[in-house]
């Protein structure tokens, strides 16, 4: 399991690469005929798709352990 740290250090690092990527994308999109192939345009979108899942999943499990501090502290103020 990464510590909940670590995710906090990675989200920006993620966050960076999605914007490069779109970027990317969309400077693709706006040449005409562009200067990228198919198949390289196709690697950008997934390497995207992938980035921005791993987006989700780092910020649910920052929640998920955030939530679960909050009910811990609830528990022992009982």
């Amino acid at each position: 399991m990464m510590p909940q740290q670590d995710i906090a250090l990675l989200i920006p690092f993620l966050i960076e690469e999605e914007d490069r990527l779109s970027a990317e994308l969309s400077a693709a999109r706006s040449e005409a005929g562009g200067g990228s192939s198919a198949v390289e345009l196709e690697e950008v979108r997934a390497r995207l798709r992938q980035v921005r899942q791993g987006l989700d999943e780092c910020w649910d499990l920052l929640r998920l352990r955030r939530a679960a501090q909050v009910a811990g502290e609830v528990q022992g103020q009982a």
